[in-house]
């Protein structure tokens, strides 16, 4: 028990070894110190009016029992042994820094104060959660060797994250009406996530996936920064509730290849201003550099922009529930093979293919195909239509 009662005094132990718990108190702004060589930190409840910086070397690393309160910033490090930071009592009214060696992993819960990530470097999984309002934010570059989830639980609280460096999956949980923002420094890969506002996530290298559903009620922007990048949305129970826009950096780049599922209906758009709308937003709008894969799990497949593939990149369109339809009837350039499938009597296709020749592949539809080409080529299967 370390108590300053006075004077903004201070507690600086950087040669302490304590193997039971710790009860920290500092006056006013008095900052605290801990160095706990090769011994694990538990904290009891405590109250610190400036900085908590905690040191431990230890695998069972830095946690809490009961609830700590930090007048100004938190600095937690494990510098040994695959040390772990499990704080989950911990209220931080300034920054938090979490650094954690090898593989450790790292929790952090603000309670209900916004969370305020410093430069940090998580050797393991970060896993951060906020009730307020103003949520979880970065102010330095946060990197991340495993994966992260970020929560937002309370009070609409949104998450914006422009600064990490995660290796792993993402997943992102925002509260009620929360949007959310992440900026990658490489690929983002997304694990399920549920945004109950607009979610926008970039992916400075690299490309944009899902290993899990995304549940997105606002609109939705995916942005790819390295030209000829993937999107590979392809999670079986995505969805959608607004506008979704598949950008290439500024809009002025090509694409590489595009897979999108969604849970409702598909409009190749010329902009995202609506629900359902898919706007392919690259050097010439609606063309994809490579393969191009599109699924509706409900609702119909249309466009009101020329859907392009170029070279031998082939097309699939999928409506999966019974009488959905396809209908690209905005004259299309789709130069590889494409694939139509729809289910039930009324599930129709049409194609217009432009002034381009069309190789319709193995196919399945339930209704009536329609299918239009100017080219000299004219129409031509390379598989079974049904």
């Amino acid at each position: 028990v370390a108590t300053t009662d006075a004077n903004n005094g201070v507690i600086d132990l950087g040669t302490t070894t304590v193997t039971g718990t710790m009860d920290l108190t500092s006056d006013g702004s008095g900052n605290v110190t801990i160095d706990n060589d090769t011994s694990d930190i538990v904290l009891i409840a405590s109250e610190i009016g400036g900085t908590l910086t905690l040191t431990s070397g230890a695998a069972a690393g830095i946690t809490d029992t009961d609830t700590v309160t930090v007048g100004v910033n938190l600095v937690a490090t494990t510098d040994a042994n695959n040390g772990v930071i499990g704080l989950d009592t911990t209220a931080v009214t300034g920054t938090v820094a979490l650094t954690t060696n090898g593989s450790g992993n790292a929790t952090f819960d603000n309670g209900t104060l916004n969370l305020d990530l410093a430069a940090s470097s998580v050797g393991g999984n970060l896993t951060v959660t906020s009730g307020a309002t103003a949520g979880i934010t970065d102010s330095g570059t946060v990197t991340v060797a495993g994966n992260l989830v970020a929560t937002t639980d309370d009070n609409d609280g949104v998450i914006d994250l422009g600064q990490m460096a995660v290796d792993g999956t993402v997943a992102l949980t925002t509260n009620g009406n929360g949007a959310a923002t992440i900026v990658n420094d490489a690929g983002l890969s997304f694990a399920a996530s549920t945004v109950g506002g607009a979610l926008s996530a970039t992916a400075t290298t690299g490309d944009i996936t899902d290993s899990g559903n995304l549940s997105i009620t606002g609109a939705a922007t995916f942005i790819t920064r390295d030209a000829g990048s993937n999107i590979v949305l392809d999670s079986s129970g995505n969805a959608f509730s607004n506008s979704v826009e598949m950008r290439a950096d500024a809009g002025g780049e090509a694409f590489g290849n595009i897979t999108f599922v969604d849970s409702a209906g598909i409009d190749f758009a010329t902009s995202a201003g609506s629900n359902g709308d898919l706007y392919i937003n690259s050097s010439t709008d609606g063309t994809v550099g490579g393969n191009l894969s599109v699924t509706a799990t409900t609702g119909n497949i249309t466009d009101t922009v020329a859907v392009v593939t170029t070279g031998s990149s082939t097309s699939s369109f999928t409506t999966s529930a019974t009488n959905g339809t396809i209908a690209l009837n905005t004259p299309a350039a789709l130069s590889g093979a494409v694939t139509l499938n729809t289910t039930g009597a009324s599930g129709n296709a049409t194609i217009d293919n432009g002034t381009t020749a069309l190789n319709i592949a193995a196919s399945t539809i339930g209704g009536n195909l329609t299918v239009t080409s100017g080219a000299a080529a004219g129409i031509t299967d390379s598989g079974t239509v049904t």
